[in-house]
């Protein structure tokens, strides 16, 4: 389904019967982004172009399937510029069980203009290596993938950043949105979440880590098996963040 925000902006939702996902198209004047890509889903690229005629990149805020999925390789056949940090075209390939090409990807510029939208191309590195937030500064709109999570948040995955590492991204992507009190956030898994999400919600996921870091967190380990992994995990939340979970090995 696809759903107007505001205007120029769009909400893409594909109803998955695990974990519903989140895309996002902004058009500016001289040309539009989509924000990941779902995950089954076909035809996203034909609803692009419903929507604008105008020329489309696509960026990927991280190399998880579930958002560079199937409809990838529609935005690769028409041509379009692919951003992704090259950090994860690895666990792309691991998590898709597709072939991925590198030479599809180009580096992210510090900032996409769009023409009359400029979106500032912050790193946050944690869920994965080279997640990547967008920030419109103009209308206080932040596009966060998973970077910050959704309510959930996955951090104990092999190839996320540990958790020490994670806490200090969050804090300078807080100093750079610092200001915009209305900021609203669109993430990658908006169900989990059915409160709109803000600034608050950024205090919330840096205090649930603070908790972790320094001692005053739940010491029972968990495990969970993903594909042909068995990862040792725990689980902490604060207000808004429902759950994080994280590895108490890797902090």
């Amino acid at each position: 389904t696809v759903q107007p925000v505001m205007r120029g902006v769009y909400r893409f939702c594909e109803d998955h019967p695990e974990a519903p996902v989140d895309a996002y198209l902004v058009i500016g004047s001289h040309s539009a982004l989509m924000i990941d890509a779902l995950e089954n889903a076909a035809g996203v690229w034909d609803e692009v172009r419903r929507l604008t005629a105008l020329p489309v990149a696509l960026a990927i805020t991280h190399g998880h399937s579930d958002h560079a999925g199937a409809a990838l390789e529609e935005f690769v056949q028409a041509g379009c510029t692919i951003y992704m940090d090259p950090a994860d075209v690895e666990p792309l390939a691991q998590t898709s069980g597709r072939p991925i090409s590198p030479e599809w990807f180009t580096p992210f510029p510090d900032i996409i203009d769009l023409g009359g939208v400029q979106l500032e191309v912050l790193s946050v590195v944690g869920h994965t290596m080279g997640s990547k937030v967008f920030l419109d500064r103009e209308r206080a709109l932040l596009f966060t993938g998973d970077a910050v999570g959704s309510g959930d948040f996955w951090m104990q995955l092999s190839h996320s950043a540990p958790l020490s590492v994670f806490a200090s991204e969050l804090r300078r992507l807080m100093e750079r949105v610092a200001g915009l009190h209305d900021l609203a956030i669109l993430p990658g898994h908006a169900y989990q979440q059915p409160r709109p999400l803000g600034f608050f919600y950024l205090w919330d996921v840096q205090t649930a880590c603070r908790n972790v870091l320094e001692g005053r967190a739940d010491a029972t380990d968990l495990v969970m098996t993903l594909g042909d992994e068995t990862l040792t995990y725990r689980t902490v939340g604060h207000g808004s963040l429902g759950c994080m979970c994280y590895n108490p090995y890797k902090l």
